[in-house]
């Protein structure tokens, strides 16, 4: 599991399933570890990072803790939402020419 990227515990759980069941738990784990894995290359924990006011080295979400869902709600639409918006569509960018370049390598 280790090998696939799968992280310790995140199969936690599943004994006794059916084969079928435990194998789509299985490939969603590895799918979702995957992402997690690419996500971290775009720079988009970072990002969130530098969207978090406040906070210290020992309480570095102390931000959150104040808000009112409401705050949250109307935070994450103003500031999060365009910044994680800005650093997938730099990665959409990168990946639609990753894809041309294929395709212009292959012929079609």
């Amino acid at each position: 599991l280790i090998e696939l990227g799968i992280v310790e515990g995140a199969l936690s759980g599943l004994e006794g399933l059916p084969f079928e069941e435990f194998r789509e738990r299985l490939v969603r784990e590895w799918e979702i570890s995957c992402k997690q894995q690419m996500l971290a290359k775009t720079g988009i924990v970072r990002c969130m990072a530098e969207v978090l006011e406040g906070g210290s080295p020992d309480n570095p979400l102390n931000f959150l803790a104040d808000l009112t869902s409401t705050d949250l709600s109307a935070w994450c639409a103003d500031k999060v939402a365009p910044e994680i918006q800005r650093v997938l569509g730099r990665e959409q960018h990168s990946i639609r020419q990753r894809r041309q370049q294929r395709a212009q390598r292959s012929g079609g």
